[in-house]
This record gives C-alpha cells, structure tokens and sequence, in this order.
C-alpha cells in the first residue's frame, strides 16, 4: 500500500494492430514510458508516426519495470 501512495505508478503506452479475424492484437511491448499523463500525451504523435502499423493506442497505469 505504501508504494501506491508513494507515486510508484507509472503510464505506458501500447499500439494495437487490426487482425485478419475482425479483432485487434497488442504488439506485445510497451512502446514507452514515463511518470506523468501529460508526457505520455505529448509522445503519442511521435509514437504515432515511428509505428504505422498500429491502428491505435492505449495509454495504461501502473507499475512496471
């Protein structure tokens, strides 16, 4: 519980591509990471364009290595 009032958490973003099937998959990795919403908004476009074949984005919280 302390390292969740600590600030520990952190936000990622994920690219999901379209499948074959009708569906979307997870490329698998985090693209990136950082500890503010603000600077993982600022990437999104850079992020954007360095990975086209992503459909679309998702920006999750929590902890990670």
């Amino acid at each position: 519980m302390s390292k969740l009032l600590g600030g520990s958490k952190r936000y990622r973003i994920l690219g999901w591509v379209f499948c074959n099937g009708g569906g979307y998959t997870t490329k698998g990795q985090t693209i990136y990471q950082c500890d503010s919403f603000e600077d993982a908004l600022n990437r999104l476009r850079v992020i954007h364009e360095e990975n086209l074949e992503c459909t679309y984005f998702t920006i999750e919280r929590g902890e990670w290595l």
